[in-house]
């Protein structure tokens, strides 16, 4: 059996499993509020709690631990691994100035706030002391292969994602920015064995001594391997609270590397996606709007534009003063046409992500993963407005999978192909209703124009709220 661990901004989700046999879990965090910053013993105990939990459902041994977590998301430990700071998630975006000063100062950088890099700098310029000598910056899952096995490492596709990471020379070049570079951990391959369980933290969790740890990877990096994206041409969405789409492709220097060797990847992430959901199903007290839009039959185009920027926007815009809009309501527009909206906004907006995309060979198929592939009425509206097909996965808390199948990876001798048929399996296929295309295509085209038009006012607004 091999366990896969998913470190997420709500919870912790677990998958045990051989390939056939297959047992799941997950433990929600006991604190509440701030999604900005998480603090270090709360998430340790939501782990300890989950992993003694989900290895009482066998008696096998386990053969390797694989992790994966959100990002780019940072924590400080000293020398003696002690956290010096909260985990401070891909959510906080005080580090605009030092966002601004590296798109500035590195051409070809076009990161915001909520970059690692930008984070990193905000605590050089805040907190100096961080740096100190001994201490070291990891993401939470390098935290967690930190606690299991007492190694500081990070896997060299997380590492790939920082431009001051040299591939080549396997080193890291932050002293460009002015920042030390002993502060940052060594790197290691996905599929490697970083060490072994044989810690306090490893003991309390009631793990044996001796099992694999692995260098696992980014959540949304895993989730591709756990929904079967291991070829060049495989396109995978994943959605929770953001969404991440990705493209494969042959290694490409210019490009960050998959945590499958020989393969690189094209990710574009959408900032609030599962979040604009929650967002407008928890202002509207809404819970069976999209089964009844299910139920009803065809689901038509709203006629209202949603731009999904309410915790500003990743790709392709990159600009963390971007806000939500609701464009276009008259007096017969329904809750119906705004809950709709909503879904075709983030959909308008995963359409533009793939037109930066036009270049590449990008297949009719997209594997869907994260909770917001259970949505069916947003699965059809998306197939609509990106003309391409959906399809389900099975298994959609595919990063736990993914991190699990990396170990199961190493392992392996035969064909990864036959490896992957094994362990994941589509459980629906949606197609886009071509009826639709060109009313949906007028509507993106006035999606595409909002942006621009408002950039300014944004800007100019935002600084009026942080004033």
């Amino acid at each position: 059996m091999y366990l896969g661990i998913d470190i997420g901004t709500s919870s912790v989700k677990a998958i045990l499993t051989d390939g056939t046999k297959r047992f799941k879990d997950k433990e929600a965090y006991s604190f509440i509020g701030n999604d900005c910053q998480h603090p270090v013993a709360a998430v340790e105990t939501a782990i300890k709690n989950l992993i003694k939990r989900i290895i009482k459902n066998t008696d096998s041994e386990i053969k390797g631990i694989g992790i994966c977590g959100h990002g780019p998301s940072v924590v400080f430990i000293d020398k003696d691994g002690k956290p010096l700071t909260d985990i401070v998630t891909w959510q906080d975006k005080r580090a605009d100035e030092e966002a601004l000063f590296l798109r500035q100062k590195f051409p070809g950088f076009i990161k915001d706030a909520t970059s690692y890099e930008a984070k990193v700098l905000w605590f050089f310029k805040n907190h100096p002391s961080l740096f100190a000598a001994g201490n070291t910056v990891l993401y939470p899952k390098d935290y967690l292969v930190y606690l299991l096995c007492n190694r500081r490492v990070i896997d060299r596709s997380a590492a790939s994602t920082i431009p001051f990471f040299n591939r080549k020379e396997n080193s890291w070049e932050f002293d460009r920015m002015g920042l030390p570079n002993q502060v940052f951990p060594d790197v290691v391959e996905s599929t490697e064995v970083v060490s072994h369980t044989a810690t306090k933290f490893s003991k309390d969790c009631e793990l044996a001594d001796g099992i694999p740890v692995y260098g696992g990877g980014i959540d949304a990096f895993c989730e591709i391997v756990g929904a079967g994206g291991i070829n060049p041409g495989d396109v995978v969405e994943g959605t929770g609270t953001s969404t991440c789409i990705s493209f494969m492709v042959e290694e490409d220097d210019h490009e960050s590397l998959h945590v499958m060797k020989g393969l690189s990847l094209m990710m574009r992430s959408v900032s609030y996606s599962g979040g604009s959901v929650k967002w407008w199903r928890t202002i509207c007290a809404e819970n069976n709007l999209c089964e009844e839009l299910v139920a009803g039959g065809k689901i038509t185009p709203s006629g209202v534009i949603f731009l999904p920027y309410l915790m500003g926007e990743r790709s392709p815009i990159w600009d963390e003063k971007a806000s939500g809009v609701f464009f276009g309501m008259t007096d017969e527009t329904d809750r119906r046409d705004m809950w709709v909206s909503v879904l075709e906004g983030v959909a308008f907006s995963l359409r533009q992500n793939l037109e930066t995309l036009k270049d590449r060979p990008v297949g009719n198929e997209i594997r869907a993963v994260g909770g917001g592939a259970n949505n069916l009425a947003w699965l059809q509206i998306k197939a609509n407005i990106t003309g391409k097909t959906y399809l389900k996965m099975k298994e959609l808390d595919a990063g736990a999978l993914g991190a699990a199948l990396l170990c199961a990876m190493a392992d392996w001798e035969g064909d990864r192909d036959e490896l992957v048929s094994q362990w994941i399996g589509i459980d629906k296929v949606v197609k886009p209703d071509l009826s639709l295309q060109s009313q949906y295509d007028g509507l993106y085209g006035v999606y595409k124009n909002l942006y621009p038009v408002l950039k300014e006012s944004f800007h100019t607004l935002k600084n009026i709220q942080k004033a």
